[in-house]
């Protein structure tokens, strides 16, 4: 009985700094940086600027010519272990409007399902920005 209870209290100090561990890596300063993202649909990069200034490049398979614009983003918060971002403008690479741009993009930065880091910009197309 005691060895259970002091393997219980062990695992909670692992699991414990391994949460302390993932809201540090995904804090405010650690956003900006170049992340790329790749699929059936093409390529695409994004950097992250620190003065929350951006530039997305998209090259979509069967386009004669990239896709750039620039924009800015901003942290809205954060839900749990993720950043909330938001960019605008964004060029949407996912199959419904793909190639289309929006003023407004809603994403989230953090873990990516045992991956690392990444801005999940389509979850349901699952469509992530890795650093």
């Amino acid at each position: 009985m005691r060895t259970l209870r002091w393997t219980i209290i062990v695992f909670a100090c692992l699991v414990g700094i391994w949460l302390s561990v993932l809201l540090w890596m995904a804090r405010k300063a650690a956003i900006a940086g170049s992340y790329s993202a790749q699929g059936s649909w093409g390529s695409s990069t994004l950097v992250l600027r620190p003065d929350h200034t951006f530039v997305q490049e998209a090259k979509f398979l069967g386009a004669s010519a990239p896709m750039k614009i620039n924009g800015v983003w901003t942290t809205k918060g954060r839900s749990l272990l993720d950043q909330n971002l938001t960019l605008k403008p964004f060029v949407v690479l996912g199959p419904y409007q793909r190639g289309r741009m929006v003023e407004v993009m809603g994403t989230s930065f953090g873990p990516v399902l045992l991956t690392g880091l990444g801005i999940e910009v389509d979850t349901g197309a699952n469509i992530v920005y890795r650093k």
